[in-house]
């Protein structure tokens, strides 16, 4: 009987990530008015780019695994554009609490990481 492993490839881990990206990032837009309604729901849209920034960098290191190069800081700062320019458009305070809770998303990705 074949043995199966437990740990996802980065061919299933990249495409996982895309897909929670688009459904999160749809989401988002589609509630930005919500979001840019009041301070809570300005703070849950930064919270909402980080989770983005987590999966475009999730999304990211896997193409460049898969693709047999090494990822690096690059991929680090096109995840963080990516995620500030979703925060950016839903309301500009979605920036501020966006930089605020991505290094802890970060932070947990180099713990894992390691």
């Amino acid at each position: 009987m074949a043995t199966r492993s437990h740990l996802t490839n980065a061919g299933n881990s990249m495409l996982y990530s895309f897909l929670l990206f688009v459904i999160t990032i749809s989401l988002q837009q589609m509630y930005k008015e919500r979001l840019a309604s009041s301070e809570i729901y300005t703070i849950l849209g930064g919270f909402i780019s980080s989770l983005l920034f987590l999966l475009a960098l999730t999304f990211i290191g896997n193409l460049q695994e898969s693709l047999g190069t090494k990822t690096g800081w690059g991929a680090v700062f096109l995840a963080e554009v990516i995620a500030a320019a979703a925060a950016g458009a839903v309301h500009r305070v979605c920036v501020t609490t966006w930089l605020l809770f991505s290094p802890f998303f970060f932070r947990l990705c180099a713990d894992f990481g390691s």
